[in-house]
């Protein structure tokens, strides 16, 4: 049973999609995931590499929280890693996500532009347990 479970929602955008599997294949070591990649418009043509890490779920029309659902239903991780097709992941990641503890619920990463700039740097939480963005 792999630690973690990538979950993939995409639709119709095949040149994300595809840097989004190369950065996985590139960056994330070991087998210990798995990535489950929910097409909710048209069928991606992936290469050989990126057939092989993939188990493709088709839900045509299907919504981003719908494909999420559909995902974490089939997934066989311990954990769940959503990620957006956009998305290009960094050098261990993964590892990254085991210092955040095994208390955690949730961890978020740090989103940056491809200049550098931050796009996201996550949620605080206020002292009225109300969240904010970082």
């Amino acid at each position: 049973m792999p630690e973690y479970s990538i979950l993939i929602p995409s639709k119709d955008r095949h040149d994300l999609l595809t840097a989004c599997l190369e950065s996985i294949l590139d960056y994330v070591a070991g087998d210990d995931y798995e990535v489950i990649l929910i097409e909710t418009g048209g069928i991606a043509t992936l290469s050989i590499e990126q057939e092989a890490l993939v188990r493709d779920i088709t839900l045509p029309g299907g919504t981003f929280a719908q494909a999420v659902n559909a995902g974490a239903r089939t997934a066989t991780g311990h954990a769940l890693v959503l990620l957006n097709d956009d998305c290009l992941l960094g050098n261990n990641i993964l590892e990254s996500f085991d210092k955040a503890g095994s208390d955690t619920s949730i961890v978020g990463a740090r989103l940056l532009y491809p200049d550098g700039l931050v796009q996201h740097a996550g949620i605080g939480f206020d002292i009225d347990g109300g969240p904010y963005n970082l």
